[in-house]
């Protein structure tokens, strides 16, 4: 397995994880999220890969798991949502935002599947600053008119 995250969450979480793995004779490539979903960063994060794989696991907030989604759509293997904050719907949707390494917005990616699994630790979750669960009832709303959009679009009525 392949596990994607960034310095601040394998130290928060992502290497007790790794090293439980490990322990339980997982084989795991600890792949380390460079701060963009970009096209770049994720054929980094597959050239990275040690030996075959069957799952990949984004462990941390969106960019992190578009990432995660995107390398799985690619390799065509499952893939594990492991939020740490509440702050996006990034976990449970098919789409990846991917942007260029400059942090502009690049494309959305429509995968074929939703990820296979979203594990959430919600005693991880509450204990990030109170900004992201902020920013995450901002994104719930928007989302809303966003849906709204699409319905009317598609004459849904």
């Amino acid at each position: 397995m392949a596990i994607v995250g960034d310095d601040n969450v394998y130290q928060l979480v992502g290497n007790r994880f790794i090293a439980y793995l490990r322990d339980n004779d997982f084989q795991v490539s600890k792949l380390n999220f460079g701060g963009e979903a970009s096209p770049q960063a994720v054929q980094k994060a597959i050239d990275e890969i040690d030996g075959d794989i069957d799952f990949v696991a984004g462990i941390s907030g969106g960019k992190t798991l578009d990432t995660a989604k995107e390398i799985g759509e690619k390799l065509k293997i499952n893939t594990i949502i492991i939020p740490t904050l509440a702050s996006t719907d990034a976990p449970t949707s098919r789409l990846s935002v991917i942007y260029n390494e400059d942090g502009t917005f690049n494309s959305y990616k429509m995968h074929t599947k939703s990820p296979d699994l979203v594990l959430v630790d919600s005693n991880i979750t509450v204990h990030v600053p109170t900004k992201f669960l902020i920013s995450g009832f901002g994104d719930a709303l928007a989302t809303y008119y966003e849906a709204q959009a699409v319905y009317n679009i598609k004459g849904f009525k």
